[in-house]
């Protein structure tokens, strides 16, 4: 996608014009564009619907119109990624927003965008306590834990849910904190306890390619 088209196609998103997104999704999908590229231009934007929305410049009732035009989107454009993409298994992954917290535009955007990477998303839902993500975890046996979060107030609940994850009998999985809030807090996985971090969605996507590449050694920041 040529840089004027994506900065249209993010400005569309991100001032939730929704006709002008879901025409230019199209358009592009009939010049034989990449759909993942697509898909990720339009995250962009979504990432800056959340940004006016932790500035006050949005409400929620933007952040639902947001999600909203990104889940026509994806539904126009993943019938059209690429067959190679999504018929091989990549890997598994348990997903939800933390007890304490049910924003969920972070979860949602990291969820399709895992799904068009080949993973498995087990989605649990938004106010998630520790018991039940390691009781899914113990049946689903995922590849990967993901947990999200918007409101610092509930960085406690993440803590409490990674450290019970770690010594939940029959749990043995690296887990991934898939961080929707924009504040940036010094050492905040070596806080939390967690293996990895990452600040977007997309980034968050990456990470979880190369944890499931077998690279455990890892360890890096997505900003």
């Amino acid at each position: 996608m040529d840089p004027k088209g994506a900065k249209a196609l993010i400005d569309n998103v991100t001032h939730l014009r929704e006709a002008e997104v879901l025409e230019q999704v199209r358009y592009l999908l009939r010049q034989k564009e990449d759909p993942m590229v697509i898909l990720e231009t339009c995250a962009k934007g979504m990432v800056e619907v959340g940004k006016r929305y932790e500035r006050g410049d949005y409400f929620i009732s933007s952040l639902i119109v947001g999600g909203e035009i990104f889940r026509q989107v994806s539904e126009i454009v993943q019938p059209e990624v690429k067959e190679g993409l999504v018929a091989s298994e990549t890997g598994t992954i348990l997903l939800g927003t933390v007890q304490g917290d049910i924003h969920d535009l972070g979860k949602n955007l990291f969820g399709l965008l895992a799904k068009c990477h080949g993973f498995t998303v087990y989605d649990l839902g938004v106010d998630v306590s520790a018991e039940t993500f390691c009781q899914k975890a113990v049946e689903l046996k995922p590849n990967i834990i993901g947990l999200s979060c918007l409101l610092r107030t509930a960085y406690d609940s993440m803590k409490a849910i990674v450290e019970q994850i770690k010594v939940y009998p029959g749990i043995s999985h690296r887990s991934v904190i898939i961080r929707a809030s924009l504040y940036e807090i010094p050492d905040f996985n070596e806080q939390i306890g967690a293996d990895y971090w990452s600040t977007s969605a997309m980034s968050g996507v990456y990470l979880c390619k190369e944890i499931m590449a077998g690279q455990n050694s890892l360890q890096m920041r997505f900003q």
